[in-house]
C-alpha cells in the first residue's frame, strides 16, 4: 500500500470554519425572519438549503472526501442519497397524513370540553 496522503493546509480549515459560522448566522436569521412573510414552507426550504451547504463543507473538508479515492466519493454520495430519500419519504408521509387531534374543533365539536388527567371524576 502506498503512503500517499493529501496534506491539508490549516487555512482550509479556517476558511471552512468561517464559512460554517456565516451559514450558522444565516440559519439563525432565516429562523427569526419569516422570509418576507411567505410562510413556514419557505422557511423550511431555506433552512434545508443552508443545511445542505453545511453538509457539503463538512463532507468535503473535515471528512476529506474531496481528496479521497473514487470509492470514498461514491460511498459518500450513496450515503447522502439515502439520506435525501429518507427525508423525501418523511415529508411525503407528513404532508399526506390526516391529523386527528382531540383539539381540532372542526373534526371534534366537543374538544373544548377537555378535562385534564386526574380530574376525570371531579
Amino acid at each position: 500500500m502506498s503512503g500517499h496522503s493529501q496534506v491539508v493546509q490549516p487555512a482550509v480549515y479556517v476558511r471552512t470554519l468561517l464559512m460554517l459560522m456565516v451559514l450558522m448566522t444565516a440559519t439563525i436569521v432565516a429562523a427569526k425572519w419569516h422570509v418576507m412573510h411567505l410562510g413556514i414552507v419557505w422557511n423550511l426550504i431555506i433552512a434545508l438549503a443552508i443545511a445542505g451547504c453545511k453538509v457539503y463543507f463538512i463532507m468535503t473538508n473535515f471528512m476529506h472526501v474531496k481528496h479521497g479515492s473514487p470509492l470514498v466519493k461514491v460511498l459518500a454520495l450513496i450515503g447522502f442519497s439515502f439520506l435525501v430519500i429518507m427525508f423525501l419519504l418523511f415529508f411525503n408521509d407528513y404532508t399526506t397524513r390526516e391529523w386527528h387531534s382531540p383539539f381540532n374543533h372542526a373534526a371534534n365539536p366537543t374538544a373544548s370540553q377537555y378535562v385534564p388527567p386526574g380530574q376525570v371524576g371531579h
